[in-house]
């Protein structure tokens, strides 16, 4: 109701100033009636899926994965929230084979990337330089072990390759469009003159949590490349994504580099569009400039531009490249909105990235002390130990927290059920939110409280069944089989929740029943998860307050937080 308010006076408020009448705010999207086999879609969260041939979105986990297949984002189709949940999902995208080389953090080995998401292990440095060339480890990225699961795991490649290695290219829409080198002059895309190219810049910042009342945040960096002749830019044209949001910002600017250092204009805004004018922006033939576009953020609900309005825990600003105004040096042609939809300049940035504004923010690390290697057999053992740090800017409630635990002691056979370890804590507390016996969490400050065990709290152990892509909340009796694991979800009724003072870190353990193991040696290994994908507040692995407004694990730094590999 609050927002709804301060829609209807934001739109009273600039009516008065521009003399004019302006109806409802459309949002256009994309019909999910005019989708097809391999669209790039997304609805309202940053969440990137590729429609494939089974008529199923699959959803792109980081922007890493999706990099290998994609060079940018100019191609996502966004549609509303209500169609994208009518196409199933089908599951993650892998990577691409032979782009990348991956690898766990925990672990040294490195894999090749083949069809159907196998990993297969290149065994020796000299196995990976017959493939990749000896500048193979440029090529490898960490997998989140909470992707591992999405890959299967091939044979190991111990031969080197009888063919002379080939690199890798990265994946790129148009490459003939790629920045221009410092070095020599990019090829000329036209026959024109004044040829003028605007991309999202590379150092562009991911989505991301802003905190409210933060100054000098970048939110954009565009990139300006001139082709046959310099170009000089007088002005630059933004759009922000909703009204409502301006009221989050106390000041935009415009930050470019000039001849002996760079320069600063402050941008003023005209309905939703954003306008920095007496640029004094030189773009040198045959270069490229950054343009890097700043803020500084109002505190939450503490006026702004909109008098008597303010910021709000949640609200997403975010900044589209419009147009640009200028001309060029030598034919003295003009730049204007209109060369820039008959394509003669060309606008090839990419959908801006979300900032989500809060009050603070959680930061969850793993503490240097973390248990490791191995553990003998004690019937509670300590399996993982992690930090949360609350910004300076406020007091963080912690909500809800899920952890996964794998182990080797799984698919075990034989007679009658509960035959290995995750079978057999699903026994012990039953099929009750109440698996208190399994687990205790505890800040070490206070090693003698334990979350989750007060009265309105619960703690509930389910079994996640890879192969069906389903999480058993009621797992007695469920036979485990390779690649399941368990899952452990703290849930903190309303004044028992994990209190971060502003400023401070408590660091927490979470110990875990582990008599039930096999005799035989196993491993172990806990994870604190962040953000099921497409969850909402009712379903999610992290659930936090910032003082105005529940929040998930969604775009939390450093997340998530995997333990060692234990012993036992």
């Amino acid at each position: 109701m609050i927002k709804l308010l301060k829609y209807f006076v934001a739109q009273l408020f600039l009516c008065f100033f521009v003399s004019l009448f302006f109806g409802f705010l459309v949002y256009n999207v994309q019909a999910a009636a005019t989708l097809s086999v391999g669209d790039l879609i997304r609805g309202s969260s940053p969440a990137v899926y590729l429609i494939k041939s089974d008529n199923k979105r699959y959803l792109f986990p980081n922007e890493k994965t999706f990099k290998t297949w994609y060079a940018d984002f100019s191609a996502v189709k966004t549609i509303t929230d209500l169609e994208l949940r009518e196409i199933p999902f089908g599951g993650n995208m892998t990577y691409k084979p032979d782009v990348r080389l991956l690898k766990l953090p925990s672990q040294p080995e490195v894999y090749k990337v083949e069809e159907g998401g196998v990993m297969r292990h290149l065994t020796t440095p000299e196995v990976a330089s017959s493939y990749y060339g000896k500048n193979w480890p440029a090529l490898v990225d960490d997998l989140p072990e909470i992707f591992f699961a999405d890959y299967k795991i091939g044979e190991p490649i111990e031969a080197v390759a009888e063919t002379p290695a080939e690199v890798p290219k990265e994946p790129a829409e148009e490459p003939a469009e790629e920045p221009p080198a410092e070095e020599s002059a990019p090829p000329t895309l036209t026959k024109e003159k004044g040829t003028l190219v605007i991309k999202t810049a590379a150092v562009t910042p991911h989505s991301a949590i802003v905190i409210a009342g933060s100054t000098d945040v970048p939110f954009s960096t565009f990139e300006f490349s001139a082709y046959d002749e310099a170009i000089k830019i007088e002005s630059l044209i933004l759009k922000i994504n909703n009204t409502i949001y301006i009221d989050n910002i106390k000041e935009i600017r415009a930050v470019y580099e000039i001849s002996g250092g760079t320069e600063t204009k402050i941008g003023y805004f005209n309905i939703d569009q954003v306008i920095f004018s007496n640029l004094n922006l030189t773009i040198p033939a045959g270069k490229s400039r950054l343009v890097e576009i700043r803020t500084d953020l109002n505190p939450i609900e503490d006026g702004g531009i909109l008098p008597g309005l303010g910021a709000d825990s949640g609200d997403t600003p975010r900044f589209e490249f419009v147009s640009a105004t200028g001309r060029g040096e030598i034919s003295n042609k003009t730049i204007g909105p209109d060369d820039f939809k008959s394509g003669f300049y060309q606008n090839k940035t990419s959908l801006p990235y979300m900032m989500v504004v809060r009050k603070t923010e959680p930061v969850f690390k793993l503490n240097p002390d973390t248990p490791s290697g191995s553990q003998g057999r004690p019937p509670f053992a300590k399996v993982l130990k992690f930090d949360i740090t609350a910004n300076p800017a406020g007091d963080v409630k912690i909500k809800e927290l899920k952890f996964k635990i794998e182990t080797s002691d799984i698919d075990r056979e034989g007679a009658g059920l509960a035959n290995d370890y995750l079978e057999k804590l699903a026994n012990v507390n039953g099929d009750f939110a109440d698996d208190n016996d399994i687990v205790n969490l505890y800040a070490i400050t206070n090693p003698n409280y334990y979350y989750g065990e007060n009265l309105a709290d619960t703690i509930q152990f389910s079994i996640y069944d890879w192969s069906a892509k389903f999480e058993d909340t009621t797992p007695v009796g469920f036979e485990t089989d390779e690649r399941d694991y368990g899952l452990i979800k703290f849930k903190m009724a309303a004044g028992n929740e994990i209190l971060i003072p502003a400023g401070q870190t408590m660091t927490l353990v979470l110990e875990l029943y582990t008599s039930p193991l096999h005799w035989e040696p196993q491993t172990l290994q806990v994870s604190l998860l962040e953000e099921k994908p497409n969850a909402n507040l009712s379903d999610c692995y992290i659930k936090w307050y910032d003082g105005k407004q529940e929040a998930t694990g969604e775009l939390l730094r450093e997340m998530p937080v995997v333990g060692r590999m234990l012993y036992f």
